[in-house]
Order: C-alpha cells, then sequence, then structure tokens
C-alpha cells in the first residue's frame, strides 16, 4: 500500500497539474483502485462513475482485481452495465 501510495500521489500531481476535468478515464480508474485497495469504497465509486462517464470499457471493471471489494454493491453493477452500454 505504501510503494503504491507513493506512486498514486506521484501520478496524481501530474495529472492534476491542470484542470482535473481534462484527465482522461484511466487516470480515474486507476485512482478508483488505489482508493479501492485503500478501503475506500465512497472515493473509489466516484471516481469510477467519472471513469466510466468519460469511455472506460466494461471490460476493465469486469477484470480488475484491484476493484474486488466494489463488485459487492449494487452501484458496480449498474456502472458495468452502463459502460457495456457505451461499448
Amino acid at each position: 500500500r505504501e510503494e503504491a501510495s507513493h506512486y498514486f500521489e506521484r501520478w496524481s500531481t501530474i495529472f492534476e497539474s491542470g484542470n482535473p476535468e481534462d484527465t482522461d478515464w484511466y487516470f480515474h480508474f486507476a485512482r478508483a483502485s488505489h482508493m479501492a485497495l485503500l478501503g475506500d469504497r465512497r472515493s473509489a465509486m466516484e471516481a469510477l462513475q467519472y471513469s466510466v462517464d468519460h469511455g472506460c470499457p466494461s471490460l476493465h471493471l469486469a477484470r480488475e482485481p484491484d476493484l474486488a471489494s466494489l463488485r459487492v454493491l449494487p452501484e458496480f453493477d449498474d456502472l458495468k452495465a452502463k459502460s457495456a452500454r457505451a461499448l
């Protein structure tokens, strides 16, 4: 967790140096994965929602092991369905 947090902080600094809304879906997907690993489900789901709204493929939601703790949430199923429809 410490190493992942260190890298994520560095990455966040790079990507969020401008307007965070300009970052791509993958940045928010990575943020969701990181927050899920840290146990912050609310922040993880918010980041995942942004990611899906901006093009995250449903395959990523299905296969990312770091999102395992979110897969039990009904909201996760809704996001997955929304992402699948976007394809």
